[in-house]
């Protein structure tokens, strides 16, 4: 993935093999923790690889601990 390339939710959703509106959950809570995403002039949340990668360590420690 390029650096400057940024992704939908429904791209992050497709790479990380879940649901679009589990992205956004998870956007969500990290933005409730003071992380911040890239934002379209709509608003939309637009995901760098960095993103994609703390969505990625999210996912895999809800999965470890047994949540959703």
């Amino acid at each position: 993935m390029d650096m400057g390339v940024k992704l939908s939710s429904k791209d992050v959703a497709k790479h990380l093999g879940i649901e679009p509106v589990t992205v956004r959950k998870y956007a969500s809570m990290l933005e409730e923790q003071g992380y911040s995403f890239n934002k379209d002039s709509k608003g939309c949340r637009l995901y760098t690889e960095d993103d994609v990668k703390t969505l990625e360590y999210l996912c895999t420690m809800t999965k470890i601990n047994g949540h959703s």
